[in-house]
């Protein structure tokens, strides 16, 4: 009913019926807040992050970049990930190349079903810092994460 909270618990065992990572589009008729938080078992210490914003449709794009991720192993350390949301509905071929300093990491590309889901995670670089440009050829909404490995305190970080 209008006015009533919804929350889903694990939804991607419960709704998607799978394992890992996935996306879930929200529509609504009526003016709707959607916020979403996630556990991350491999933390050193189990912590749920503050509730985070939902990524809009508006904010999709078919080309971006994260600048400067960071990811440094160990109990000390820090680790990022990038997911990439199809946001057309169409699917999309999205490529997703990492480099630090002037050598290429990794350069992939993976087909996208409709509101489909790329998840990566940035590996160790020396300098430890990571440009992950990303290219679609339908609009995409893209989000990086930056967690840290003692605490599991997560950070966003939008793409440029």
């Amino acid at each position: 009913p209008e006015g009533t909270p919804l929350r889903l618990g694990d939804v991607v065992r419960t709704q998607l019926s799978t394992a890992g990572a996935g996306s879930l589009r929200v529509t609504s008729t009526t003016p709707l807040v959607v916020s979403w938080r996630t556990y991350d078992a491999r933390a050193a210490v189990a912590a749920w992050p503050p509730l985070l914003p939902a990524l809009s449709r508006e904010g999709a794009r078919t080309r971006g970049a994260f600048e400067a991720l960071p990811s440094r192993p160990g109990r000390g350390g820090i680790r990022s990930a990038v997911s990439i949301v199809d946001a057309s509905g169409k699917g999309s071929r999205v490529t997703l190349t990492l480099t630090a300093g002037s050598r290429t990491l990794d350069r992939t590309t993976r087909r996208l079903r409709p509101f489909g889901c790329l998840n990566t995670d940035i590996p160790a670089a020396p300098g430890d810092l990571v440009r992950v440009e990303f290219s679609a050829s339908e609009p995409v909404l893209a989000l990086a994460t930056v967690t840290e490995n003692g605490s599991g305190a997560v950070s966003l970080v939008p793409a440029g």
